[in-house]
């Protein structure tokens, strides 16, 4: 193997240096990322909100989602704005623009989405999905 050079000992010192100055950097920032517990989606059929509870573990959901009362593809992201209207989520604008008959709370043009059941939204979990791909 031969000796180790000089150079070697220093970049090796200076590697450890830099890896305990970002490791000391990550663990002490306080400006940590908060996760969602949930997100909202509407039907596209029928202009209903859900409330998509995460649960622990898993924090990723497939659009289109599975709507829990009839086991299809149609529901899509939506958040409230400050001043109380739904805005559609500008990542499924383009899919949303491909759906036939299209409940009439869209209004794509404006990316806002007046949901039938805007101040009470259905509460569903994953369970709730999975009891429709026979999990």
């Amino acid at each position: 193997m031969g000796s180790v050079r000089p150079w070697q000992i220093v970049l090796f010192a200076v590697a450890l240096i830099a890896l305990g100055v970002g490791m000391f950097t990550f663990l002490r920032n306080p400006n940590h990322v908060e996760r969602a517990d949930s997100i909202f989606l509407v039907d596209t059929t029928t202009g209903r909100l859900f409330e998509y509870e995460f649960g622990g573990g898993r924090r990723g959901v497939l659009i289109p989602t599975i709507n829990p009362d009839t086991g299809e593809r149609t529901l899509y992201r939506a958040h409230q704005l400050e001043d109380g209207n739904w805005e559609l989520d500008g990542r499924d604008l383009t899919y949303l623009y491909e759906v036939e008959d299209l409940h009439e709370a869209f209004d794509l043009d404006a990316r806002i989405v007046d949901p039938v059941n805007a101040d009470s939204p259905s509460k569903m979990s994953r369970r709730d999905i999975e009891k429709h791909l026979g999990r």
